[in-house]
């Protein structure tokens, strides 16, 4: 874990900014960090994650960034001006000029620039459909080596792609994992590459993106503790 920041972040993927505040909520009191998306940024905007963070609560925006490299700097430059988040992240196969520009609009904040590689709800047979001819494996490798040569300050990519990645990055850049399923979290829904908690920080991550077994669960911020004591132990 670096930087002190929370080595979970709670998936706040529900479109109702109720539930959404309810959920921020009852999770941020136990320490953990908050991870907001596509789904409920489209729906609510900079605003709403304002409103539905409670205050100073870990931030990592997710927004998967991908355009051409003016229209994501400016989009970086908005996201640290409303929101200053701890983490946000762009797609690695934008390409480095892309990556290269959303590392200067970053430049004297403290938001970290995540480069996502391949989606945990990808596998090989995904990648040949979009004339991706490499294994996943080989893919995230590739995608990981061209934003270590930018100067990203970290990656997302799947628990079962860890060590390969670490391997390949070495100790300094930042290893976001999502795909993170407890063992009594039960099935695992859209993800294909998952792994619980415990074996995803051995394989080399630095913080786990962790959402339905925490949000859908009876009492999420139970949930919540009930990860950060496996952990722990």
């Amino acid at each position: 874990m670096k930087d002190a920041l929370p080595r979970i972040f709670a998936a706040i993927d529900v479109r109702d900014l109720s539930r959404a505040a309810e959920l921020a909520s009852q999770l941020a009191a136990t320490g953990i960090g908050l991870k907001f998306g596509l789904e409920f940024f489209v729906a609510h905007g900079a605003a709403g994650v304002e409103r539905a963070r409670p205050d100073g609560a870990p931030l990592f925006l997710d927004l998967k960034l991908h355009d051409i490299p003016a229209t994501v700097a400016g989009a970086v430059a908005s996201a640290i001006e409303t929101l200053e988040p701890d983490f946000l992240t762009v797609h690695v196969s934008g390409g480095p000029a892309m990556l290269e520009a959303a590392m200067k609009a970053a430049r004297g904040s403290r938001t970290k620039i995540l480069g996502v590689t391949v989606l945990t709800s990808l596998d090989d047979s995904d990648l040949d459909a979009v004339g991706q001819r490499s294994p996943v494996l080989q893919q995230v490798v590739r995608l990981a080596r061209t934003g270590l040569h930018v100067g990203l300050d970290g990656f997302v990519c799947a628990p079962t792609d860890a060590a390969a990645l670490r391997a390949t990055v070495g100790r300094a850049p930042i290893l976001m994992v999502p795909g993170i399923r407890p063992a009594w979290a039960g099935k695992s829904d859209d993800q294909k590459r998952v792994l619980a908690p415990a074996e995803a920080i051995a394989l080399g991550a630095d913080h786990l993106v962790i959402g339905r077994p925490l949000t859908q669960a009876a009492d999420p911020a139970e949930a919540a503790r009930r990860v950060l004591a496996e952990l722990a132990g």
